[in-house]
């Protein structure tokens, strides 16, 4: 017997595949949406890391040999008994991270990293930099509060991090630092200051020929400037 479906049933079953082609055709435009917003959230470029690699060349080169030459009177008076300081400013260490680093000390930027630089406000320092090692080039950026917590025991306090305006996983990254400060020989552990990660380092006391410590008891950080005092005693 052949069996013949009414025209109302087969009306509603059509009805029913376009309203389940609808909402998946929708579904897949809501991913992809999704998909393009988190591509597009991971390589956005913070204001300040897209202003500093806009410097001219000899500009860069300019602020590197000014970084070296107050790193070389600092040295001289550090070396003298009595108080000292020093004030480097964010143009001089991005021009050093640019043009020496990348010169003469590439070990020390990280692999899969490049172009590293940094903004100094009031009490608060950003750094950045592009960060190639993984599915989607982006760039990583910390911002933290910095200071002295006694001579010769920095503390920096990690407020946010981000990969673009995504915020980024902490876990990796604080143990990247702790890599990093290991390679160079820092002592370096973690603290818990307002919620936020804190590293504080200890700088061992460097003592000269003639018995001599110096050792660092004021770190400000100004608008586009870092100063830096201590003693020689």
């Amino acid at each position: 017997h052949a069996h013949f479906l009414a025209p109302e049933t087969v009306w509603i079953a059509r009805m029913k595949l376009r309203i389940a082609a609808t909402l998946a055709g929708g579904l897949a435009t809501l991913v992809l949406l999704a998909l393009g917003g988190i591509y597009w959230a991971a390589r956005h470029v913070p204001g300040f890391y897209h202003d500093a690699l806009q410097a001219a060349p000899a500009a860069r080169q300019r602020q590197s040999d000014e970084l070296l030459e107050n790193a070389a009177a600092l040295a001289s008076s550090v070396g003298q008994e009595g108080r000292w300081q020093a004030l480097f400013t964010a143009d001089q260490i991005n021009g050093w991270l640019e043009v020496d680093v990348a010169k003469n000390f590439p070990e020390l930027v990280p692999q899969g990293v490049a172009d590293p630089r940094v903004a100094i406000h009031p009490d608060r320092i950003a750094v950045a930099c592009r960060y190639l090692d993984g599915p989607v080039e982006t760039v990583l950026s910390l911002e933290g509060e910095a200071y002295v917590e006694e001579p010769n025991v920095l503390a920096v306090r990690i407020v946010r991090a981000r990969a673009g305006s995504l915020p980024a996983p902490l876990g990796s990254l604080l143990a990247g630092i702790s890599r990093a400060a290991d390679g160079a020989g820092l002592q370096l552990r973690w603290l818990q200051s307002g919620g936020d990660p804190a590293a504080v380092i200890r700088l061992q006391s460097l003592v000269d020929e003639e018995s001599r410590r110096r050792q660092i008891e004021t770190m400000e950080l100004r608008d586009g400037e870092i100063y830096l005092a201590g003693r020689s005693v």
